[in-house]
């Protein structure tokens, strides 16, 4: 599945992303395969990927999350709860 940046929804997410991390997200094509394709395909409902760790190891014995990255996973999933919930 395919959102456009410039869509409100990944527009949320960067400027959450930045608060957290102090930089931008990288706007790219995943690696791996996601449920969000049905929520695109099946439902019409807008979808993004975002996810602690390095998604290189995702779904191999090498897989793993550092806790830093895990909290700021966190932040950011909360960052975007509290700003959609006032859109």
């Amino acid at each position: 599945y395919y959102i456009e940046p410039e869509t409100p929804l990944v527009q949320l997410l960067q400027k959450a992303v930045t608060t957290v991390k102090g930089k931008a997200a990288r706007y790219k094509t995943w690696l791996s395969g996601t449920d969000g394709a049905f929520m695109v395909n099946d439902f019409n409902i807008p979808t993004i990927g975002l996810g602690p760790g390095d998604e290189t190891n995702i779904h191999s014995d090498r897989d793993h999350v550092t806790g830093q990255d895990l909290i700021d996973a966190a932040r950011i999933y909360e960052k975007i709860v509290r700003t959609a919930d006032t859109m």
